[in-house]
């Protein structure tokens, strides 16, 4: 971001707040380290990439300053890999990857960026797909920098009935 010059500025704290400035003298910044355990407000001029250098993803995702943070597990016997998170286009705006148990660790999904409208739109649908099949519940993004637990589950078909007359009884066929 530094290189790219969109970086303006970053804080933090740990017993007082701590800022970085790129751009400005670097005696003055009091952030000098950026640790884990630790969490720190980036501002940045127009988009960037955001990229989670432990991820498995072949995707790179376009962050903003408005996101939804999902997490939960999948209802799937011998799940691996991850789950993708899908736009209403088809499109992919995130990836969850599969732990084990099941379960699916934090990842955020960005909103629409003001520059270049890159994004999932405010109450656009949001699908989740498993090695090419849809899974249950589809849900609607809020961009409201909360976390939302999911449980996937694959949507089986109800069997069709049938109902007719049979000689003066009803009877139901499946």
């Amino acid at each position: 971001m530094i290189a790219e010059g969109s970086l303006i500025y970053v804080s933090g704290y740990d017993q007082g707040a701590t800022f970085f400035d790129p751009n400005g003298l670097p005696f003055l910044n009091t952030l000098l380290n950026m640790e884990n355990s630790f969490g720190y407000w980036v501002k940045i001029n127009g988009t960037s990439s955001m990229i989670n250098p432990d991820s498995h993803s072949d995707h790179e995702f376009i962050g903003s300053n408005k996101y939804e943070f999902f997490n939960g597990r999948i209802d799937i016997e011998g799940v691996n890999g991850s789950v993708e998170i899908l736009r209403e286009d088809g499109s992919v705006c995130g990836e969850m990857k599969i732990l084990d148990g099941g379960y699916l660790m934090t990842t955020p999904v960005y909103a629409t960026n003001a520059i270049d409208q890159i994004g999932v739109r405010e109450s656009e649908k949001l699908l989740f797909r498993y090695k090419g099949e849809i899974l249950s519940p589809e849900v609607e993004f809020r961009g409201n920098m909360e976390l939302r637990k999911l449980n996937l589950f694959r949507v089986t078909e109800a069997p069709q009935l049938y109902c007719y007359p049979e000689s003066k009884q009803w009877k139901i066929h499946s």
